[in-house]
């Protein structure tokens, strides 16, 4: 009987133990990796296109701040964003950059040609 609660005890001990490694080790992901942009509109890095605005729709995750062109953009609770865009003629550079609250930053740069319709 004293054995069997030892054994009881040192299992306790052993999953808790590997619970607190799992959690810390998840805290030190989201502390090391830097923010995460996922871009679903538009679908290319560049892009040709005779349109006045262009709609730029992603996702962000580990992020604080999120901004494009140095405007800072809002992002919802689940990390969506959509920003519409006013593109001037010829070449729009557009740099979505989102930085975590450690000061990591990631940037995803988007080149747009307005052309003549």
């Amino acid at each position: 009987m004293n054995s069997k609660r030892y054994f009881l005890s040192n299992l306790f001990w052993a999953i808790l133990g590997i619970l607190i490694v799992v959690y810390l080790f998840i805290q030190f992901l989201s502390v090391a990796l830097p923010p995460k942009i996922i871009v679903s509109q538009p679908d290319k890095k560049e892009l040709k296109t005779s349109s006045e605005d262009l709609v730029i729709r992603g996702l962000v995750r580990r992020t604080y701040f999120l901004k494009i062109n140095d405007e800072p953009i809002p992002f919802d609770s689940k990390g969506n964003f959509e920003k519409k865009i006013l593109l001037k003629q010829e070449l729009n550079i557009l740099n979505i950059e989102a930085e975590s609250r450690f000061g990591k930053k990631t940037v995803e740069s988007f080149k747009i040609l307005k052309v003549s319709k």
